[in-house]
């Protein structure tokens, strides 16, 4: 998405034709993990909190969110390194829905240490999602900033502006130009909109024991859908397909505009509510 340039005082010809900030939320959602102090209850508490990258300018493609997902990764790692697995949900975008950032599974799972399980794709009309909330939320503290007499004119004055949102890490980034444009391409990709990803050698449990070997990632197997669980799904090899993302374009951050804050906001599940184990994440993205 992209927000419009603002001037606390700003007339109708600097107005005209702004081109926009491109900006990028990853909403991060987990498990809270279990200590021998806590009470035994049948409810779960999940945490959450999100990742914006602001960009001065940027492409809204593939690459982009790549390198997104690979930042927001190492950093989850760095700090949670018993967390190992990751399942995706975003829209139907071209930048999400694409061959290029379905195939980066196995670069993000070498690079990161972290294995995307799943990627589900919303249906159209499915209403908003945790990013459109944070998304608004963020553009209050924006226009906020404005009305006190600031201008809102860089990606370094939108993480200026938006720092002050609780449980947001908001960076000021830029992605270098690719020097190879290499095309990745899966036909009929656009069709699936649910896929499961299965290291081969490797048992596929939800069992927090189980740690993937980054060594077997060549080995990985894509289960597709339509609609999720609907069928016997259609299987793939990524071995077999003719291309896969080999490198990812790290970002490069304004060190002077990156405000990181590491809190999770709890919330208290109702009994039922599918759990996710904390080895595992769930990432939404818009």
């Amino acid at each position: 998405m992209k927000w419009i340039q603002s001037k606390y005082r700003q007339s109708q010809s600097e107005f005209y034709a702004l081109k926009g900030l491109p900006w990028h939320i990853t909403h991060v959602v987990r498990l809270k993990p279990s200590s021998s102090t806590d009470k035994i209850s049948t409810k779960k508490v999940f945490e959450n909190r999100t990742f914006c990258h602001v960009f001065n300018n940027a492409l809204q493609n593939s690459t982009t969110v790549i390198s997104i997902l690979q930042d927001v990764f190492k950093r989850i790692k760095s700090t949670y390194p018993e967390i190992n697995t990751a399942f995706i949900r975003s829209d139907n975008a071209g930048c999400y829905h694409s061959s290029e950032t379905l195939l980066a599974v196995k670069s993000l799972y070498e690079s990161t240490g972290i294995f995307i399980r799943r990627v589900d794709f919303f249906e159209a009309q499915a209403g908003k999602s945790d990013c459109d909330r944070k998304s608004a939320c963020l553009k209050g503290q924006v226009r906020l900033f404005v009305n006190e007499k600031n201008d809102c004119m860089t990606s370094s004055d939108f993480a200026f502006a938006a720092k002050s949102a609780k449980h947001l890490s908001i960076f000021s980034c830029a992605l270098p130009l690719a020097k190879n444009n290499k095309k990745v391409q899966w036909e009929g990709v656009t069709k699936y909109n649910n896929l499961e990803f299965t290291l081969k050698d490797t048992s596929a449990t939800y069992k927090r024991t189980t740690m993937p070997s980054r060594s077997s990632s060549t080995g990985i197997q894509i289960k597709t859908w339509r609609a999720f669980d609907v069928g016997q799904g259609k299987l793939f090899n990524l071995s077999d397909l003719k291309s896969t993302v080999d490198e990812i374009i790290p970002l490069q951050f304004d060190d002077k505009a990156c405000f990181q804050d590491n809190s999770w906001k709890s919330v208290e599940s109702s009994t039922g509510m599918l759990i996710f184990l904390s080895s595992q994440v769930l990432y939404d993205h818009s």
